[in-house]
């Protein structure tokens, strides 16, 4: 959720998008869910991005947890569908709307 929160205030998506990727390699679900979740927030800012971030979230619908599987079907659904809206639980700041 730090690395997310300094897209606000810092323009280093580069250095961002490399620290979430390899957080979804961590052991734990609640980890991999909240980078999922910064990845998608980076995507909407950053299309460009959007190519890679689908292709390492969809080597996460085989994950062992369902909440990994579902936060990555979740996160492929809104970067793939522009008019859908960021999930309200995933907004912590008001800034990253």
């Amino acid at each position: 959720m730090i690395l997310t929160n300094l897209l606000t205030v810092v323009n280093n998506a580069d250095e961002i998008y490399h620290g979430l990727i390899a957080i979804l390699d961590d052991h734990s679900a609640i980890v991999k869910c909240w980078a999922i979740s910064g990845l998608c927030f980076l995507g909407r800012k950053y299309p460009s991005k959007n190519k890679h971030i689908l292709r390492r979230l969809s080597k996460l619908e085989t994950d062992t947890s369902i909440a990994v599987r579902h936060r990555a079907a979740t996160a492929m659904k809104v970067l793939l569908n522009n008019h859908l809206p960021m999930p309200g639980g995933w907004i912590k700041s008001k800034r990253r709307e």
